[in-house]
């Protein structure tokens, strides 16, 4: 699947399973088996780094099932609930790549 995302994601590979390496710049990564992190309690579902280099990753937390932006382009954390949170994977890169200015 490939998707331009305003032009900073060049493509897009779902269902990787390998880390995102220095020249994968633009490359979005749909992780097949999220991956947990014991300090933030959540979950690492999608990972992207933009052609301008800036990194951000898609989670859950922990028992939610709702996926929300951690990175650059993610709402502040004390926005309302109906803004910071998605659906879908998908919902919430929108999100990401309509913040990028």
């Amino acid at each position: 699947m490939t998707s331009d995302y305003h032009g900073k994601i060049t493509s897009t590979v779902r269902d990787a399973t390998e880390a995102l390496h220095d020249d994968d710049t633009g490359v979005l990564s749909i992780l097949r088996t999220p991956t947990f992190n014991l300090t933030g309690r959540d979950s690492c579902h999608a990972e992207y780094i933009t052609v301008d280099g800036e990194y951000g990753q898609v989670c859950t937390g922990l028992r939610d099932r709702r996926f929300y932006v951690r990175g650059p382009h993610a709402h502040r954390t004390d926005a309302d609930d109906s803004v910071r949170f998605h659906q879908t994977i998908e919902s919430a890169l929108s999100e990401a790549m309509g913040r990028i200015s």
